[in-house]
């Protein structure tokens, strides 16, 4: 569990209003995050609505906002707008970028899930760090299919030859 903030070692007056602006701070990352999602929602129907290929000239025009911000904001809609907003609330904006990806499997949303319920904080890094550990278990994982699958074809083509040459023997009498 990452320790908290030690207001010990401050003035009394400044560690009483840090306490507070901290308070505030995460106040507004909860609205950032909410406000996130709701952008994401928003713009997935806006964008259902528009003539085709209107949606990003119209997100150009009303908010300078390029493709990879809106695909950002309604990523973290689709991943996270059904209801679990109390998790992932304390998680920065690029995190909730970074878990929304569609790169991004179950299994690392889970981990930072897990991470965060301890209290513990979840950061970009461990995204990824995450994110290529799964990755690199997926590729071992097809390796192995690929070489199982190999295997299967040999024995397959070994079992064919092998009916071929008890069908030729019999056919020619060696065989009772």
């Amino acid at each position: 569990m990452q320790a908290g903030f030690d207001y010990e070692v401050l003035p009394v007056e400044i560690a009483v209003k840090s306490r507070a602006a901290a308070e505030r701070i995460k106040l507004r990352l909860k609205r950032t995050v909410e406000d996130i999602i709701e952008i994401g929602r928003e713009l997935m129907a806006i964008k259902a609505e528009l003539p085709h290929g209107q949606f990003l000239p119209w997100i150009a025009a009303e908010f300078e906002m390029s493709r990879q911000t809106a695909d950002n904001f309604t990523s973290v809609y689709e991943r996270f707008g059904n209801g679990k907003l109390p998790i992932f609330s304390s998680f920065k904006p690029s995190i909730l970028y970074a878990l929304s990806a569609p790169s991004t499997p179950e299994s690392v949303i889970d981990r930072a899930i897990e991470k965060a319920e301890t209290g513990d904080k979840v950061t970009v890094a461990d995204v990824k760090q995450w994110k290529e550990a799964a990755q690199a278990a997926s590729q071992r994982a097809e390796e192995f299919r690929q070489e199982s699958n190999e295997r299967r074809k040999t024995i397959r083509e070994l079992e064919t030859q092998i009916d071929l040459r008890i069908d030729r023997r019999r056919t020619q009498g060696f065989c009772g």
